[in-house]
């Protein structure tokens, strides 16, 4: 179970990391406005949070797996506090 969990963190961390360096060239490429800034944040904030977790863990624990499924809520929470501050 820990090494599918690791695995899982891994792969999630890889995707939104490939998503968001192709979505990154798109902007740059069709010269889009940015207005994503406080989503971006949220997602590297995130994916450190869940990065540490993953390395200074050996042993995933049932706890461990409830507060990663809490960073999709306090993700949503990061975007709003991000964008009632006026981050665009």
């Amino acid at each position: 179970m820990t090494t599918s969990l690791s695995t899982l963190e891994g792969a999630a961390i890889m995707n939104n990391t490939f998503c968001l360096g192709i979505f990154l060239a798109l902007v740059y490429c069709k010269n889009l406005a940015w207005e994503f800034t406080a989503e971006t944040v949220s997602i590297i904030a995130i994916q450190l949070m869940l990065g540490f977790s993953v390395i200074f863990r050996r042993q995933q624990k049932l706890m461990d797996g409830l507060i990663v499924l809490s960073y999709y809520p306090m993700a949503m929470g990061i975007v709003a506090v991000l964008e009632a501050l006026g981050w665009d």
